[in-house]
């Protein structure tokens, strides 16, 4: 996890300091993972009850791009961004390895006999991905995407995890699903676009986007006909209507013919700003039934059984060598469409 300041001292090659947890917890009342660190950070630089250690910001990024290229972990959740751009109330203090998953939690409490004292919130994840290539292939784009939620929504409703009441509590108050995707690179060498150009850039940017808004219709269904939204609702940016204001300032388009002729040789609908108005009014009125309902993950393993390249990642050779364990090695081709 790395806040802004860790950013803002890089580019000054300015000295940075590293806290001891323990003192954090002790002096200021709550764990040092839980403190938001961008706002304490002169404060705590300033108090010299709270034992640090220097190091050369620019030391830090240069270690993890090390470490990357060596092995691509680990993955970098960037907290203050994550945290602006969240909708619903509560601040996300962790992440998973693979980063994915971007879900408030609160701690439990625990008695001296380790029993519960207060249960808190844990996050669930309920994750499925779809091939874009058979998405955009797809007769019937929403429904596909509207299928998917309510098949992971089942995976939810059903999870017993009654052995970690923590986790069982945040599922239940949350129904958090992830819907994420797999074979971007693959798709864009199908049609003859170039990883990060131009139109690379226009095709995920308008793909997420018509997702997210089939993906918030759905949600939206399922609270009308459930009579039931996710535990906080009332206190989201979607229950102020705010979450939509960035789709209802500008029409939302294609930048690109090439990739405008891909969504309509698809024969898929792009949302308007009507649609938008329209769905935010719904939402506003009967809610949404998932908390969080989109999560991009590496899919390292399912991307090879379903021919796919990983996630949204490109792929810098023809031929992976994978290794799995400590002494074997095996040497997998990627799956990219010729």
């Amino acid at each position: 996890m790395i806040p802004d300041i860790t950013f803002q001292l890089a580019k000054e090659d300015a000295q940075m300091a590293l806290f001891s947890p323990y003192d954090v917890e002790r002096l200021y009342g709550k764990p040092f993972a839980d403190c938001a660190i961008g706002d304490l950070y002169p404060q705590l630089v300033a108090d010299e009850r709270v034992r640090k250690r220097w190091i050369r910001a620019r030391d830090l990024f240069q270690r993890l791009a090390e470490i990357q290229f060596e092995s691509g972990y680990p993955y970098i959740m960037f907290e203050d961004t994550v945290n602006r751009a969240s909708p619903v109330a509560g601040r996300v203090t962790m992440s998973n390895l693979c980063s994915e998953i971007l879900q408030v939690s609160t701690p439990s409490a625990y008695n001296e006999d380790l029993s519960y004292a207060h249960i808190g919130e844990d996050i669930s994840c309920n994750l499925g991905s779809l091939n874009i290539a058979h998405t955009m292939d797809s007769p019937d784009f929403g429904r596909t995407i509207a299928t998917a939620v309510r098949a992971l929504t089942a995976v939810s409703d059903m999870s017993d995890i009654q052995s970690v009441p923590s986790v069982a509590a945040g599922n239940a108050a949350s129904h958090a699903i992830g819907l994420g995707q797999m074979n971007l690179h693959g798709y864009l060498a199908r049609e003859g676009i170039a990883y990060g150009s131009p139109e690379g850039l226009d095709f995920t940017n308008i793909y997420f986007y018509t997702v997210t808004w089939h993906a918030l219709h759905t949600s939206m269904q399922l609270a009308r006909e459930r009579g039931q939204r996710f535990a906080g609702f009332e206190q989201s940016r979607y229950a102020s209507g705010a979450y939509f204001d960035k789709y209802l300032q500008e029409e939302w388009q294609p930048k690109t013919e090439r990739v405008r002729a891909l969504f309509a040789r698809a024969g898929i609908s792009l949302p308007d700003r009507e649609s938008w108005r329209q769905l935010r009014d719904d939402v506003m009125r009967y809610g949404i039934y998932n908390r969080y309902l989109q999560a991009v993950p590496p899919t390292g393993s399912i991307s090879y059984i379903n021919h796919a390249t990983s996630s949204i990642h490109p792929i810098v050779s023809k031929i992976e060598i994978r290794k799995e364990g400590k002494n074997r090695t095996g040497v997998l081709p990627r799956a990219i469409y010729e």
